[in-house]
């Protein structure tokens, strides 16, 4: 059977249903049950599965279960999921908080930094009343901040992706 493909769309779910029904426990002859418990297998061995994956399908589920109305106890399943959705509200709540701290400081590190051009700005204004006042034309002058300025906003650029890996990484 390890060479056989699968095929779960050659499995008649509603016949496959009625079989496992006539195979269940319900039924009080065992020749009959055993019939139908072999004409299961040969037709999950036809699609290339094994019975316990044809019980599986969806429709076979399905199918089955409009059948032979199981009761089933899904409490664990559901006290997982509930222990699971606590435990991401959790986090989701620890998350946010650490957004709403980067977001804080990053606002005040852009608050500084133009705090920081602004006073640039003042700088090189003073630098250029000066200039124009007190050197000749013919003297070299030194570079202005104005090559500078990248350098600290990308800094504070840096300075604030590393805020904000190091909070994603706690």
């Amino acid at each position: 059977m390890g060479a056989t493909q699968h095929n779960p769309n050659s499995v008649n779910a509603r016949r496959f249903a009625g079989l496992f029904a006539g195979f269940d426990v319900g039924n009080g002859s065992d020749e009959e049950a055993a019939s139908k418990g072999l004409a299961l297998r040969r037709m999950a061995s036809d699609a290339g599965m094994r019975i316990v994956d044809v019980l599986e399908l969806p429709d076979v589920r399905q199918a089955l279960d409009d059948q032979m109305q199981p009761k089933r106890n899904e409490k664990a399943v559901l006290e997982k999921a509930r222990e699971q959705t606590n435990a991401l509200r959790t986090e989701l709540l620890e998350r946010t908080r650490d957004v709403r701290m980067l977001a804080e400081k990053l606002r005040e590190q852009e608050d500084a930094a133009q705090v920081l051009r602004e006073e640039l700005a003042a700088l090189k204004g003073k630098r250029a009343v000066r200039s124009h006042v007190a050197a000749p034309s013919n003297v070299i002058r030194a570079p202005t901040l104005g090559a500078q300025s990248w350098v600290f906003e990308c800094a504070g650029v840096v300075l604030a992706l590393g805020l904000i890996v190091m909070a994603l990484l706690h």
